[in-house]
């Protein structure tokens, strides 16, 4: 009697509604630990694609920072050694061009090793400008202490390793042979060349040029080194990010690239127009540095690792579908269920992350959504047996991944998106859910 009294009462489901619900919200936290889970995954991807293209783009040329170029003249020093005797020494003294013009072509190219691919950059880069003559009064220096047979002209680079060329070096109207050799003030790598100040040939002005090509890996960073500096680059790059000390003076941005300027004042730095290898200004110099990364708009890991953060809708929207279709018909929904329904929603994001590595966002976004909101129709059609059902977790679906895709293209405006986004759903579910008597 006792167990068939039971039987048509039913069991903890009947007896007590909330019970069920409370189990389906236990479900739906421990979903979330997946969720966390795939977020790793996303972060390791990323990591490695990282990994992988610092490594191509350090073989390829690096960061690429260019300073000078400068000359450095030699000239001897007198001081008392420990015995209180009279030595000679030698140091250099540094002297900074009048003007200095660049002008570049940044031509991007591509590398690739397995599913990674990496833009790399080869700047065509035209040097030119002028020196006076050096004068060490200055820097309290006799002008018969300056050994100016021994001058050179520097220039220093972060990475050696991406000089392809470099042609037409002249200075004064006199072609010279560049040599390899270590900047004397930075201690990085550098070509220089002999230069002529003798006094029997001494100019006021001593013009120079250089054209060099260079491998960069992430972005060109020059350095102002002259009295007046002007910079011109152009680029067939379609996403440049200004970086460094100097935002340009004017810029110009097109679909098919970019051309940006620069003007710039030696009142404007924070290092002087010449000095001794006594007290060289490396920290300023560096600190004066500015330019342009070339900035990759198509981030796939930071869109997925977007995506994931909306996760939590994708576990609650199903939810609220079938706990309305509960509610609203006779449909008894197991939580089960629930649980294979969500589990559709979570795979999404592992599909559109390997998806995305092989082909364009976009589309691995449309196969991605397409094919979990197409599993869930036809679960909730067949499973569940109710067209109605199937039709409004499709409708539900379509709105959700519509949404996620338009809050991923539009940084911007994200979190805007977002939170309109979750106050339209509370709304239609306060909408769809107001003439429920709860207690009924």
């Amino acid at each position: 009697m006792a167990v068939t009294e039971k039987m048509k009462q039913g069991g903890p489901e009947r007896r007590f509604p909330g019970f069920k619900y409370l189990v389906i919200v236990g479900m739906g936290l421990i979903l979330l630990i997946p969720l966390v889970m795939i977020r790793g995954l996303v972060d390791e991807r990323h990591y490695r694609s990282l990994s992988v293209s610092e490594e191509i783009r350090s073989l390829w040329g690096g960061y690429q920072r260019l300073s000078g170029p400068y000359l450095a003249v030699p000239y001897r020093y007198r001081y008392l050694d420990a015995e209180g005797e009279e030595r000679i020494g030698r140091r250099e003294a540094y002297f900074l061009p009048e003007e200095l013009d660049i002008r570049g072509e940044l031509l991007p190219e591509s590398r690739s090793r397995g599913i990674y691919s990496v833009s790399l950059f080869m700047a065509e880069l035209e040097l030119s400008g002028s020196f006076n003559f050096p004068d060490a009064s200055k820097l309290g220096i006799a002008a018969e202490d300056l050994l100016f047979d021994e001058a050179r002209l520097y220039l220093s680079l972060a990475d050696p390793r991406g000089i392809r060329s470099a042609e037409g070096v002249s200075w004064n109207g006199t072609a010279v042979a560049p040599e390899p050799g270590t900047d004397p003030v930075e201690g990085s790598g550098a070509v220089w060349i002999p230069v002529d100040l003798n006094s029997s040939t001494r100019a006021e002005s001593y013009p120079f040029e250089l054209r060099l090509d260079l491998a960069c890996g992430g972005s060109l960073m020059l350095v102002p080194a002259g009295r007046e500096t002007r910079v011109e680059l152009i680029s067939s790059w379609p996403s440049p990010s200004y970086t460094g000390a100097y935002l340009p003076t004017a810029h110009e941005l097109e679909d098919d690239g970019f051309r940006a300027d620069w003007e710039l004042s030696a009142l404007g730095r924070a290092f002087p127009m010449s000095w001794t290898s006594a007290e060289p200004p490396v920290s300023t110099l560096s600190a004066s540095a500015f330019g342009v990364e070339f900035f990759d708009p198509v981030n796939l890991y930071a869109k997925n690792e977007r995506a994931v953060k909306y996760g939590l809708l994708f576990v609650l929207v199903p939810f609220l579908v079938f706990v309305l279709a509960e509610l609203l018909t006779r449909i008894r929904i197991h939580p089960l269920q629930y649980l294979i329904a969500v589990s559709a929603n979570l795979i999404f994001f592992l599909l559109l992350l390997s998806l995305s590595e092989h082909i364009p966002f976009y589309f691995a976004f449309l196969l991605a959504a397409g094919g979990s909101a197409g599993e869930l129709f036809f679960y909730s059609r067949y499973a569940l047996g109710s067209r109605g059902v199937a039709w409004s977790m499709l409708a539900a679906s379509a709105g959700l991944y519509g949404f996620l895709y338009t809050a991923l293209q539009s940084e911007d405006y994200a979190l805007l998106i977002g939170s309109v986004g979750l106050f339209l759903i509370l709304g239609l579910v306060m909408l769809l859910t107001g003439r429920i008597r709860w207690y009924g």
